[in-house]
């Protein structure tokens, strides 16, 4: 991380049908009042950088599609952690 942060990924098995990843950094955190907006496409709060703001609605958007959910905390001024839960087998889909 370009400001000296630190970020810890763990896997771990939830249970016998899904695979955990936590992502956690120690950077500024996530304002409450975005934490409810940031899987929204476009949305972006960073001033003074550039992107797009598609990259946790992308995310988020796969995760769901292969039977997965992810969920973050945020603690202003300390972490942010999002968890990634994957199921181990691909859900089948009806036709």
């Amino acid at each position: 991380m370009n400001d000296g942060g630190h970020l810890e990924i763990k896997a771990s098995r939830r249970d016998e049908n899904y695979v955990s990843v936590k992502f956690t950094d120690n950077g500024r955190g996530i304002p409450e009042s975005d934490l409810k907006h940031i899987f929204e496409p476009f949305y972006y709060s960073k001033t003074g950088h550039s992107g797009t703001g598609l990259g946790l609605a992308v995310t988020y958007a796969l995760v769901q599609e292969i039977g997965g959910k992810i969920a973050v905390q945020s603690r202003p001024g300390q972490e942010t952690c999002f968890d990634v839960s994957i199921p181990l087998v691909r859900p089948k889909v009806s036709s």
